[in-house]
């Protein structure tokens, strides 16, 4: 669909979208590098010969950080401003979240 054919906000709703797209790469790549075994499940070649730090700390903290995180949309991205495949990720990464917490 080209920027011409796209309803009026529909560019906007783009634009937002592949912004909030890139953010969830982001908090991706930020779980992954906290995590030597999902990068292992991903085929990644890197920490292989490390586990993940399951203290009660580092969970502390990974529940903290999905805290702040899934605020950062709602302060950031409105569903209502995302085209309708952000709206989907927009609902799974806030399930995701609080699934993790």
């Amino acid at each position: 669909m080209s920027a011409q054919s796209l309803p009026a906000g529909g560019q906007q709703a783009q634009d937002t979208t592949a912004r909030f797209n890139t953010w969830l790469e982001n908090r991706f790549d930020g779980w992954v590098a906290r995590s030597p075994m999902r990068q292992g499940y991903l085929g990644l070649r890197t920490s292989m010969d490390k586990w993940d730090n399951l203290s009660e700390a580092h969970l502390a903290e990974n529940v903290e950080r999905a805290r702040r995180e899934l605020s950062d949309p709602h302060k950031n991205f409105g569903p209502s401003s995302l085209n309708a495949e952000g709206k989907v990720s927009y609902k799974l990464y806030e399930y995701e979240s609080e699934q993790r917490i």
